[in-house]
């Protein structure tokens, strides 16, 4: 098992509906991932990490068989993760709450995650689902063929199936 902590900053986050954004503090925190195998080329700013991959940033926590993470010349992050073959990819990440005394998260998954920090999206794809929990009891739940969330402007779109 490889374990790094890295600069590169990646939040794959997810809001369903409401007010409330993923955990602010989260932007903050470094992204700490582990896998089986890895390869990051800091001249090209991209990693590549293989099997078993488990990414940590603060509240979030995503998983999948392969992520690569790469940096633009502006700083800007971009990520994708994969489930394995037949497999989804999952995330999880706490937001901040609309109402005092709840605990909110979105629990997504899909065949594979995008996130890009410049147009501050998120797009699920194939056999995609987003779920808000409250509480840990589902709020809200979406599926399809693709998930996309806007988070600058609160809005989500959903495709196919």
């Amino acid at each position: 098992m490889i374990r790094w902590q890295i600069p590169l900053v990646m939040a794959l986050t997810l809001t369903a509906a409401g007010a409330a954004r993923a955990e602010s503090a989260d932007r903050d925190k470094p992204l700490n991932y582990e896998a089986a195998s890895g390869e990051c080329d800091d001249l090209q700013q991209v990693c590549v990490l293989v099997g078993d991959v488990v990414l940590v940033k603060g509240t979030m926590r995503a998983t999948g068989d392969r992520v690569q993470i790469r940096k633009d010349p502006d700083g800007y992050q971009y990520g994708v993760i994969q489930g394995a073959p037949g497999k989804v990819a999952t995330f999880r990440q706490r937001r901040d709450s609309s109402q005092p005394g709840t605990e909110e998260y979105v629990d997504g998954s899909a065949e594979r995650i995008e996130y890009d920090e410049k147009s501050d999206t998120v797009k699920l794809t194939s056999r995609a689902r987003v779920r808000l929990l409250q509480n840990d009891v589902p709020r809200d739940e979406l599926r399809g063929d693709a998930i996309t969330y806007d988070q600058r402007n609160s809005r989500y779109f959903v495709s196919g199936g």
